[in-house]
């Protein structure tokens, strides 16, 4: 049997290598590990933050809505009720009434999409003449006052046969809000539909 003694130089190296090991290992799997479980969860943290904000927008827009639904039912505007999915018969004949007094019209139907859930969407591109801009503008109105649920959009307007630019149009507007020359509108519908049975 060998009888070896670490000379006090070897025992401080073995204690350095000890150390050194020792501290490699906590470093890869205590402190590594603990790093990845810190930084996953900061990213939760982070994540949970965005739908917490999210939530709060959501909450302060329902809350809007809710604000303006009170404030019109307050002021005695009764909800208006979409009508039955495929409505277009009903549709038409509405339309034909309001437009019956233009100088002529057209109306091109798109074929429905789904706006949200139970609510189909039915856009329509509409044309018409009329002989004055006071009347163009009664038309208007009268389409944005239907029972018919709808939208209106990209309305474009021009006076006299060869149409005029945006800015005449403005100021022969402002001049002469009862003009008596040919005006011919273009503009965007959307209708909506319920699908609830």
């Amino acid at each position: 049997m060998i009888n070896y003694s670490f000379s006090l130089r070897e025992r401080v190296l073995m204690l350095i290598l000890v150390a050194i090991l020792l501290s490699a290992t906590w470093y890869q799997f205590v402190y590594s590990a603990c790093q990845d479980q810190i930084s996953t969860a900061q990213d939760d943290a982070a994540d949970i933050q965005v739908n917490i904000q999210t939530a709060s927008m959501q909450v302060a827009s329902m809350k809007s809505m809710q604000d303006t639904i009170d404030a019109k039912k307050a002021s005695g505007v009764q909800p208006t009720q979409l009508p039955a999915y495929d409505n277009l018969q009903q549709l038409t004949a509405s339309l034909n009434s309001i437009l019956a007094n233009t100088s002529g019209y057209t109306l091109d139907f798109t074929d429905p999409v789904s706006a949200s859930v139970n609510v189909m969407r039915r856009d329509v591109s509409l044309s018409f003449t009329c002989d004055s801009y006071a009347q163009a503008k009664e038309v208007i109105a009268t389409l944005d006052a239907s029972p018919e649920t709808c939208t209106i959009g990209d309305v474009s307007i021009s006076m006299g046969a060869s149409g005029s630019s945006a800015s005449s149009i403005a100021a022969s507007i402002v001049n002469t809000s009862s003009s008596s020359s040919a005006v011919s509108v273009s503009l965007a519908l959307s209708f909506y539909e319920s699908t609830a049975s």
